[in-house]
């Protein structure tokens, strides 16, 4: 997919192998570093603060940040009065909105017409490019560079929550094409790349549940199938509870749920490590071995799997981990499926513990 991607784009704009270097990096000899506050149409506007329920009515939040308040289902006399009252916080085609204060500074948000007429809210920031220099969706996506992010990150810092404002946004320096058909070009071609990718993404979950499907009919209780429990089928054993104080960075590397991921261990997704001392000391019998079958225990997370690979190894499991090997009266690979099966997370969801977040055990 990223080569298509990659033809694609050159058949569109003429890439140009020569570079230069500026204060933000290497760019192309024939771009140009500006600042943010150049490219828009007007200075930026801050959003709504008052709460929802000054309006007198229920109304429905957009997007699980709750950043903007979606006015789709009121009556059009509300909507009328708001269109006549509050002008300066509808957002428009073109306009770009970016969370400016707390854990989502930085996030934006290009205002698509399918969702409706929106209002934003006051800890956003709302952006207008000027049509005639900056591409509205060139300028989404350079929200999503790490040339933005890095930015971000080191201008955000505050003694309390983070926090930008509109005029260190208008200092925002970064790369620009020399002309808007080149932006709009890459803008477009961005677009394009992230459709092919949202409908690859459609089609796999789609794939999913037909697995999904199969797999909760294949496994269903049949006439002459005899019942038995997990522990006459499969070995398993909870990893134990080691304490932050005991990781190191080098070592045996120690998994945790996060590192379950699409049936694989992802293991950049951790650096924690326990000495060689400690292992040899105490931990060497939660040492994981090759095709063991990981199952997250706790967190949202729970109910993922993953099989252990010999590349990974060497590792040893963390608390909310546990690892089943296939007993003689049962196939691995039908475990497997088991484990990965709602039959299997069904019976887990009867029995689980735990207030604030999931949680299961090797005896629940």
């Amino acid at each position: 997919m990223k080569t298509e991607v990659l033809e694609h784009l050159s058949s569109k704009v003429k890439i140009k192998l020569g570079l230069k270097q500026t204060e933000i990096g290497s760019l192309p000899e024939d771009w140009v570093v500006v600042e943010l506050g150049n490219l828009i149409a007007k200075n930026p506007d801050y959003g709504i603060n008052a709460p929802a329920v000054d309006f007198d009515f229920n109304l429905p939040t957009y997007l699980q940040l709750q950043i903007f308040l979606k006015m789709d289902d009121l009556l059009l006399s509300i909507k009328f009065q708001l269109t006549i009252h509050c002008q300066k916080i509808i957002i428009w085609k073109g306009d770009l909105v970016i969370a400016r204060t707390g854990a989502s500074v930085g996030k934006s948000y290009l205002y698509d017409e399918k969702d409706g007429l929106l209002v934003f809210a006051g800890f956003l920031i709302r952006f207008k490019p000027n049509k005639e220099k900056l591409n509205s969706v060139f300028f989404k996506y350079l929200t999503q560079t790490k040339n933005y992010w890095n930015w971000v990150v080191a201008n955000s810092m505050r003694s309390g929550q983070p926090g930008l404002n509109s005029n260190e946004f208008k200092k925002y320096s970064f790369g620009l094409p020399p002309t808007i058909h080149e932006q709009t070009a890459i803008a477009t071609t961005l677009s394009d790349a992230d459709a092919l990718i949202r409908s690859l993404e459609q089609l796999i979950e789609k794939k999913k549940k037909i697995k999904q499907g199969t797999m909760q009919e294949l496994l269903r209780p049949k006439e002459g199938w005899v019942k038995r429990k997990l522990e006459e089928l499969a070995w398993y054993q909870e990893g134990p509870g080691l304490r932050n104080w005991q990781f190191t960075k080098s070592g045996i590397k120690v998994i945790n749920v996060t590192n379950l991921e699409n049936g694989i261990l992802n293991l950049e997704r951790t650096d924690r490590y326990i000495s060689i001392e400690e292992y040899n000391k105490m931990y060497k019998h939660f040492t994981i071995e090759e095709k063991d079958i990981v199952v997250a225990s706790s967190g949202n997370s729970y109910g993922k799997v993953a099989v252990v690979q010999k590349r990974d190894l060497p590792l040893v499991m963390n608390t909310s981990v546990i690892r089943f090997r296939a007993l003689p009266l049962i196939d691995y690979n039908y475990l497997l499926i088991f484990l990965k099966s709602n039959l299997f997370k069904d019976q887990i969801d009867l029995l689980i513990t735990g207030g604030a977040q999931p949680n299961f055990g090797q005896f629940t």
